[in-house]
């Protein structure tokens, strides 16, 4: 059986049922019976026509979006991380340890609060996981809201 040619038509419709999907593994799917095409024709001309996503390279702006999305998301962090990568045009894995990567700018302890876990006598901030800190609960909200408000210690 030859392969048959797409048309303009298939080609439009194709960008169509593209842009409901974010994971291309399912939008080409979802494309394949509405084409009544095989599903590795449909991903091989997704693959060909879909539009460049935007890289962002500015560590800022990574910064931002992925901070943004984990503020978010602060129960799912993976979605978060999923969103960011999304956004950003760079993988899950980049993104994934960039977080969690303690010699990374991007790690979850070198940056603003986007969220808190908070317990009787424990805290972290930015992680679900809390480590075994000499500070008490108290101590340590008296510190993240301080650092919330701008406070130095210097204007204490």
């Amino acid at each position: 059986m030859a392969n048959k040619h797409w048309s303009e038509d298939e080609i439009t419709r194709l960008r169509q049922i593209m842009t409901r999907y974010t994971i291309d593994k399912e939008g080409c799917l979802a494309a394949s019976q509405e084409l009544g095409r095989p599903y590795k024709g449909v991903l091989s001309k997704w693959s060909e026509i879909k539009p460049n996503k935007r890289t962002i390279s500015d560590k800022e702006e990574l910064a931002r979006v992925l901070y943004k999305n984990v503020s978010k998301y602060p129960g799912n962090i993976s979605q978060a991380i999923r969103m960011t990568a999304s956004e950003t045009g760079k993988g899950y894995s980049t993104i994934q340890a960039l977080y969690y990567d303690k010699k990374s700018p991007y790690h979850h302890s070198k940056t603003s609060t986007c969220f808190a876990m908070i317990s009787k006598d424990k805290m972290s901030a930015n992680s679900k996981n809390f480590n075994s800190a000499t500070k008490t609960s108290k101590q340590k909200i008296k510190i993240w809201i301080a650092q919330l408000l701008g406070i130095r210690k210097e204007d204490l």
